[in-house]
């Protein structure tokens, strides 16, 4: 015979918070779309446990096939179901030799039934050996998932897995197949409504005779019906104690054994909600020593640990939460459940952006198709794409975005190119990323335009070294704007005459510029887009004698600028005051008077060198600072040669 139970995913988290309506509601819902399909598959319904369905098979294909189809139609009903009415089962199945007594079913394979069911992860169907062995392989999809160890079970049993691969022409088809065969059977039985009345009658005598025996059966034990009747109120600590007294009478009771696991998660689950981690610690640790054939609980462990490092940090020792989720990770590597509990905590802290997405990634590629859709992970994708730079690393995000969530994000990807500021830099970036993994052809010069004159990352970025070669490479120049009225990579640091910007800027981008060079030279405000200006056309043998006066002259009104600047870049004042020492003026009609320095503004300028010449280099002179001295004297000197110069117009 086979077995099979199945559960509800996070059943007792969400109904712990929830009303009686709404558990009762969720619960009829579950069984009416469900059971019509055990029904047409052959399968009988053994009994109920709280959200648990524990069912029998003659046919270990028709019990694998029931349980693919369940899926499906809970993939169908999700499509459309209010997010808190969504319902994700998981479907544990074990074939072998059971006694039936009284209704129910006893014996080895079920409780290797329900340890395969602890294991498998929602909207999964596993399976072990002894189904595989003894099924049509032809007509079910299948995988090995691995080897496992499962507490009361002396060797290591394989474990297998439907593969509900929706892109899998083979799937598609057997449940093209199998939905074809379900409409049969109810046609047929439409036709023919006189048996069914018959059969219902027959299976309510039957259900009748079964429950008087259940009941009887019950009674005889008043632990069982506590913990029974605890678990259909949603009393979680009531059915704990009382599944804890009978699985002290009968360790091997499956029954008594999913009411432990269900109860104790409710229960650890409850405490952790309401802010009680201590309890829950307690709970889980005391009942899991006292009852060692529960197993680890790798889900409820990373629950509570997960809960534990919140409260770390966020009252501060963020260095420990950060340990106590790094030893989670690495001692339950790879299992799903945990997976997502790490993806969480880090997703609410918001301390650890990379691994938040790390993680994240990492567990839509237990499940791509779920994931995909799932709006916790889209939300952390939206705040990847919107701020993680290719040149970051992370291409294998951007890969699954572009296999699996592209329709999601296809309308802000292609407005993302035309923009210009920086708030969409690193979305603009990953859309050309994203449309290359796509094959999808693109003119990558809006992004590279933009990068260069807009929003430009630091000068070593290897975003604006890729936009800078494409333009140096190619030479293109027709859809550089002329003129440009801005070049920013001039306004955030002195540059080397042979570094990237200044390569670009005296290249292709010379001749649009010329006009804001020229301006830039007497523009007192722009202290390092005026000096770049000046050293790139100095270097093309681009200066005219009135412009080289105004960049001098300009120098001297924001003297204290270039004395801030470093001790090498200081002496260049002494370089300004010389040149206009020897320099006159030029005449009214030789320069824009837009560009003309103002004459008071340089006047007053010499004034102020004058007076801090005279202050700062007595001072340096007397704490035995020679090069300080010199340069002010330096000054000092140069001032009084621009001064003289000045006052001979």
């Amino acid at each position: 015979m086979t077995i099979v139970f199945t559960d509800i995913k996070g059943f007792t988290e969400r109904t712990s918070k929830a009303d009686r309506e709404f558990v009762l509601r969720l619960r009829e819902k579950h069984d009416s779309l469900l059971k019509p399909i055990v029904r047409q598959y052959g399968g009988y319904l053994v009994k109920t446990i709280g959200d648990a369905f524990l069912l029998t098979f003659e046919s270990p294909t028709n019990a694998l096939l029931c349980a693919l189809m369940m899926q499906d139609r809970l993939r169908e009903y999700n499509l459309t179901a209010a997010p808190l009415e969504k319902i994700e089962i998981r479907v544990a199945i074990n074939t072998g030799e059971v006694s039936v007594t009284d209704g129910d079913i006893l014996g080895e394979p079920v409780n290797v039934a329900s340890r395969v069911e602890h294991i498998t992860e929602a909207n999964e169907v596993w399976f072990t050996e002894a189904t595989y062995l003894a099924m049509n392989k032809q007509e079910v999809p299948n995988s090995l998932v691995g080897e496992f160890r499962l507490k009361g079970v002396p060797e290591a049993l394989k474990v297998y897995r439907v593969v509900q691969d929706m892109n899998s022409e083979q799937f598609k088809q057997v449940v093209a197949t199998q939905q074809q065969k379900i409409a049969d059977i109810n046609a047929q039985s439409n036709s023919i409504p006189s048996i069914r009345i018959i059969m219902l009658i027959v299976a309510i005598c039957i259900g009748a005779s079964i429950g008087v025996i259940q009941t009887w059966r019950s009674a005889t034990n008043p632990f069982l019906l506590e913990a029974r009747n605890a678990m259909e109120t949603g009393q979680a600590l009531p059915a704990l104690l009382a599944s804890g007294k009978l699985l002290e009478e009968a360790p091997n009771d499956p029954e008594g054994l999913e009411i432990m696991r269900k109860s104790l998660d409710s229960a650890v689950r409850q405490a952790v909600s309401g802010k009680d981690l201590p309890k829950a610690r307690q709970l889980l640790d005391k009942n899991r020593q006292k009852f060692s054939f529960l197993g680890p609980l790798p889900d409820l462990e990373a629950h509570v640990i997960t809960h534990e490092a919140r409260k770390m940090a966020f009252s501060g020792d963020r260095a420990g939460a950060e340990q106590l989720v790094t030893r989670l990770a690495d001692e339950q590597k790879g299992h799903v459940g945990t997976l997502e509990e790490i993806a969480l905590f880090y997703g609410e802290t918001g301390y650890w952006w990379n691994k938040t997405i790390r993680f994240y990634h990492e567990l839509a590629l237990t499940d791509p198709i779920r994931w995909a859709g799932d709006p916790k992970f889209l939300k952390e994708m939206d705040f990847f794409l919107h701020q993680v730079e290719p040149d970051e690393g992370f291409d294998e995000v951007r890969s699954f975005i572009a296999s699996y969530c592209f329709d999601h994000f296809q309308k802000i990807l292609v407005e993302a190119i035309a923009t210009k500021d920086l708030d969409n830099r690193a979305l603009r970036w990953n859309a050309m990323a994203i449309f290359k993994l796509k094959g999808i052809p693109m003119d990558p010069q809006p992004i590279y335009l933009a990068e260069i004159l807009d929003s430009p990352g630091s000068v070593d970025s290897g975003l604006l070294k890729e936009a800078a070669g494409f333009f140096l490479a190619s030479g293109a120049t027709a859809s550089i704007p002329n003129p440009i009225d801005r070049f920013p990579l001039f306004s955030t640091q002195l540059l080397a005459t042979d570094s990237l910007s200044m390569r670009l800027a005296g290249g292709p981008f010379l001749k649009p510029l010329e006009g804001l060079l020229c301006r830039s030279l007497s523009d007192v405000a722009s202290f390092d887009q005026r000096v770049n200006s000046f050293v790139l056309l100095k270097e093309k043998n681009a200066l005219l004698p009135e412009q080289s006066w105004c960049y001098h002259a300009t120098n001297v009104i924001d003297w204290e600028s270039v004395i801030g600047v470093d001790n090498a870049f200081r002496w260049n004042l002494i370089e300004s005051l010389q040149f206009l020492a020897s320099n006159a003026v030029p005449a009214e009609g030789q320069l824009k008077p837009a560009f003309r320095p103002d004459l008071e503004a340089v006047k007053n300028a010499l004034a102020k060198i004058h007076a801090a010449s005279a202050k700062y280099g007595p001072e340096a002179a007397s704490h035995g600072h020679e090069e300080l001295q010199k340069l002010w004297e330096g000054i000092g000197e140069g001032a009084r040669g621009a001064e003289q110069m000045l006052y001979k117009r």
